[in-house]
């Protein structure tokens, strides 16, 4: 094709932030997209943050580490 795909950066969105955005969405009754459009963001992951914290409250944006484990093999 000759012609490459750019990457972007995958932003780091705080517990804060996040409960601000799904708060809007279920106070204010803002819709994901108008969120999604004002924040910079895909409306699906708003809607999934809002899944996420119907299913679990504050708790469920806790910063849990997501890396795998990996083995140092060069010991």
């Amino acid at each position: 094709r000759g012609e490459e795909m750019k990457k972007t950066e995958e932003r780091i969105w705080t517990k804060e932030q996040k409960l601000e955005i799904v708060h809007k969405h279920l106070e204010e009754h803002i819709s994901v997209k108008k969120l999604g459009e004002e924040y910079g963001i895909n409306h699906g992951m708003v809607s999934r943050w809002t899944k996420e914290y119907l299913k679990g409250g504050d708790v469920a944006f806790d910063q849990i580490d997501k890396a795998p484990m990996v083995q140092n093999y060069f010991e």
